[in-house]
């Protein structure tokens, strides 16, 4: 299931030590049956790795790349196949996939299958879902993960889809920001 995977690799995995192509390898030889992998995409070189990873192992598994509504330069250029950062850069709860994008990641990304675009309060209901039931805090880049599933997209209905969580990079506060809407303060 989606959760087993999201759970164990948010918590075998330091991205800062593994490389993307290793731990999606390392998910794909353990349980090759996904049909898709979803990937927050910042500047496009977590969403490379993972497109090349595996579609070494499995030609015909989809990839995503995803990122929030307040900020969607790969949208625009994947679907135009041209480098286009011409689109709003408003503060996002995930900070990581902020801001401008450059050429060479575009050009290799042309081998993903598309780029889906979360909500920004989809994306704060992912960091509180993985919190209420993983007891996991993860940074808002992780959660459009779960925004994708949340908001039943299209591109994964029906699909096993293993989802790269990138790790929990969170400002405390933020977080209990988040949540807080969920769970008000008692006075």
């Amino acid at each position: 299931s989606i959760v087993r995977w999201i759970t164990v690799l948010n918590r075998r995995v330091n991205p800062a030590a593994d490389t993307s192509d290793h731990f999606t390898l390392e998910a794909l030889l353990e349980n090759n049956d996904f049909d898709a992998v979803i990937v927050p995409t910042g500047g496009g070189g977590l969403l490379c790795g993972v497109a090349i990873a595996a579609k070494a192992i499995k030609p015909d598994i989809e990839v995503y790349g995803l990122q929030t509504d307040t900020s969607a330069p790969w949208k625009k250029s994947f679907e135009e196949k041209r480098l286009n950062n011409d689109c709003p850069f408003i503060p996002s709860i995930a900070d990581g996939l902020e801001g401008e994008i450059t050429w060479p990641n575009v050009e290799l990304a042309l081998i993903v299958d598309g780029i889906i675009v979360v909500s920004e309060e989809s994306t704060k209901e992912g960091i509180k879902w993985m919190a209420k039931n993983h007891h996991l805090m993860i940074e808002g880049a992780s959660a459009t993960c779960i925004a994708a599933i949340l908001e039943r997209h299209e591109e994964l209905k029906g699909k096993k889809v293993l989802c790269i969580i990138t790790g929990g990079n969170i400002d405390l506060d933020k977080f209990c920001k988040v949540c807080e809407a969920e769970y008000p303060p008692r006075v």
